[in-house]
């Protein structure tokens, strides 16, 4: 069972939105049933960052995502019991 060998470059690049998706719940699924294998299972979890990656650079484009920085009142070391 070797499902890095189905999907390639090109299969992810070609691929439409809906069929990343469904592809992609089947890895998962593949993935949380694969038990003791840890050789599958590692295998699964790189296909999976690869649709991961391909999900969000067609989301983002060329943009990259920032998420909003926060502050805390008195400085990240403090806590906040006043």
């Amino acid at each position: 069972m070797e499902k890095a060998n189905l999907y390639s470059s090109k299969w992810f690049e070609n691929a439409t939105d809906a069929e990343l998706d469904t592809a992609r719940e089947k890895v998962r699924l593949d993935y949380c049933s694969s038990g003791d294998d840890f050789k599958a299972a590692c295998s699964l979890q790189n296909l999976l960052g690869r649709f991961d990656k391909e999900m969000s650079k067609r989301a983002w484009g060329n943009e990259t995502p920032h998420a909003p920085s926060i502050h805390r009142e008195h400085g990240w070391y403090l806590p906040n019991d006043d």
